[in-house]
């Protein structure tokens, strides 16, 4: 049993858990409120050139979720009612865009900038080493987390399609400017590629198919010993 209590204030009033109720039992609680200021988030979506970019879907991927709003004609966006003092991520994202992403704490200063570069599109043809087409490869495009000098999950910078039956894939909305690692697979076959930073717009590659490989090796401490448990990766 959850009790939620809240009414028009610049307060937000936690939850409280409670036993569950059984059929015709009647129960006096005290209800322990939690009053936290909030404030109001403002942001700007702008391209590099300082541009505004009107129609971007602004949300949070990591810590205190609010509902996603979207930019109007002037590229700015407000959240009211965020809970103060809190740290939080957000990504922007509009169609012929690349993402922008960025971390703040929620306070009642300037609006938080995201700027959205050009998309860049990869596609091309994934193909075993007899140029035959590879249908149903996986092809999977990820970016670092260190150019956007914050840690991200790895799902919101990894781009993924299937191969068709011609063997072709289209992955669309990549931030141009940065350079991503590309990979096909299928069943005990890989392809692998590091991109440099991509240009806006389309990009053609082919990826050829080869058997995977298998390295061995021994991780070594600074005094020469093995090193158990070590991530290679």
């Amino acid at each position: 049993l959850f009790l939620q209590v809240g009414w028009d204030s610049p307060y937000e009033y936690r939850t409280q858990r409670e036993p569950a109720l059984t059929a015709g039992e009647e129960r006096q609680l005290e209800l322990r409120m939690l009053l936290e200021p909030t404030v109001t988030l403002r942001f700007q979506a702008r391209e590099p050139d300082g541009s505004p970019v009107a129609g971007a879907r602004i949300e949070s991927i990591e810590g205190e979720e609010f509902e996603a709003v979207e930019t109007g004609e002037d590229g700015l966006a407000e959240v009211p009612g965020a809970t103060a003092q809190y740290a939080f991520i957000v990504r922007a994202t509009c169609a012929g865009y690349g993402p922008a992403f960025a971390i703040t704490f929620t306070d009642d200063g300037p609006e938080i900038e995201l700027v959205l570069a050009p998309q860049t599109v990869l596609e091309g043809l994934v193909h075993y080493a007899d140029g035959r087409p590879a249908p149903g490869a996986a092809v999977r495009a990820i970016s670092s987390s260190s150019f956007w000098g914050m840690q991200l999950p790895e799902e919101v910078l990894s781009w993924q399609a299937t191969a068709g039956q011609d063997g072709r894939f289209r992955l669309e909305g990549l931030r141009s400017g940065i350079g991503y690692q590309l990979s096909a697979t299928t069943g005990d076959l890989l392809c692998l590629q590091l991109l440099p930073p991509t240009a806006p717009g389309p990009t053609w590659l082919d990826l050829e198919l080869a058997p995977r490989a298998a390295l061995r090796g021994v991780v070594l401490a600074p005094d020469g010993g093995g090193l158990p448990d070590a991530a290679v990766r």
